[in-house]
């Protein structure tokens, strides 16, 4: 896997996924100390430097017992913390 592999998903396509409640979805968010700011109801807080393969596993885990399509990866810019961990989650598919 690779960063072209990812999808990057819209902040509107998000806020639709959050009120409409339609398709089964799980947020990670992978910040540290600018969690504090403001966080996304529902979301999981898992700092970007704390990963390892456990918690990967758990998350691949969860997804498949409540069968959830699509895990989403946050941080504040979505330009390294995220897509890092969401390549890394991929990867350890593998």
């Amino acid at each position: 896997f690779c960063f072209s592999d990812l999808r990057f998903l819209e902040p509107e396509t998000l806020r639709v996924w959050l009120v409409e409640k339609k398709a089964p979805f799980m947020i990670i968010d992978v910040r540290e100390d600018d969690y504090s700011i403001g966080k996304i109801k529902g979301s999981f807080n898992m700092p970007y430097y704390t990963l390892n393969q456990t918690m990967l596993d758990s998350i691949y885990e969860r997804s498949i017992n409540e069968n959830i399509q699509n895990i989403v990866f946050h941080c504040s810019y979505s330009q390294q913390r995220g897509p890092s961990t969401a390549l890394a989650f991929l990867r350890s598919l593998d």
